[in-house]
């Protein structure tokens, strides 16, 4: 962790976070520290809440001006991607490249590397989408717009709050890789915070939900899955890189939909 933060680089966490994980254009800066890796970290997953609740309005008018839910549901998956760039479906394709090469640690880190994808990441971006569009589709087909809303603000926060952990862990798996710069930023205490206030989220986006306890039940099970998942990852090769983030953030997103879809 970082030292104490200035009140410029608070302000600017959720810029820089913005600037790191999406397409969106942000005043650029000369150089990210580790200070700013921290603040934006911190702003993750109210990052993540803001694209989904974004997809999920999207989907949701295009299905309300005469759009099938299907398609209301590839509009909201779309955002999903395009305001990401498709970095962390490239993460997931990257990642499942790696492991399913069963080579050891440096040899898998090497393939995981590669601009090109094989067929194990092209199945696994292909099985990620359709989950994420099965899914949403019956949300939109069955539920409200704040239904809507809710599943797609939580599916845009847990996976992202895996990061958030990750980034409280020692090791980078890769040295001078993208995730390189956010190792160790993030203490026991910050993450503990964070999780609380996602918490709270929960609980307050479960009003809307038709099964509160459902609601509930998915977002506890896919916190589970993806934290297993994080642990075996960054086992397996040793820290953490850029791709496990995003193969993090593209499975709790997935998790996230399918089993609140199960729910509603």
């Amino acid at each position: 962790m970082t030292g104490r933060r200035r009140p410029a680089e608070r302000r600017w966490g959720l810029i820089t976070a913005t600037g790191l994980f999406t397409v969106i254009p942000v005043p650029p800066r000369d150089e990210i520290t580790s200070s700013d890796a921290e603040a934006a970290i911190n702003w993750l997953p109210a990052l993540g809440a803001l694209i989904g609740s974004a997809a999920g309005v999207l989907g949701w008018l295009t299905f309300w001006f005469g759009g099938s839910p299907f398609l209301g549901a590839v509009v909201c998956v779309g955002l999903f991607a395009l305001i990401t760039g498709g970095l962390h479906l490239d993460g997931l394709a990257d990642t499942m490249d790696a492991l399913a090469s069963r080579k050891p640690r440096e040899a898998a880190l090497a393939i995981m590397k590669r601009s090109d994808i094989g067929p194990m990441g092209v199945l696994a971006i292909l099985f990620a989408v359709l989950f994420q569009v099965a899914g949403v589709t019956h949300v939109l087909a069955v539920g409200s717009l704040g239904q809507v809303i809710a599943v797609c603000a939580l599916a845009g926060v847990i996976g992202r709050l895996a990061v958030v952990g990750a980034c409280a862990g020692p090791n980078s798996a890769r040295s001078g890789g993208f995730g390189d710069i956010f190792v160790g930023v993030m203490s026991p205490i910050q993450v503990g915070a964070i999780s609380l206030a996602a918490a709270f989220a929960v609980v307050a986006a479960a009003t809307v939900w038709t099964n509160p306890v459902g609601f509930y039940a998915a977002a506890l099970i896919s916190v589970a899955v993806v934290a297993i998942q994080h642990r075996r990852l960054s086992k397996r090769f040793g820290g953490m890189t850029g791709d496990l983030f995003g193969c993090l953030i593209e499975s709790g997103q997935t998790f996230v939909i399918v089993f609140a879809c199960l729910s509603i």
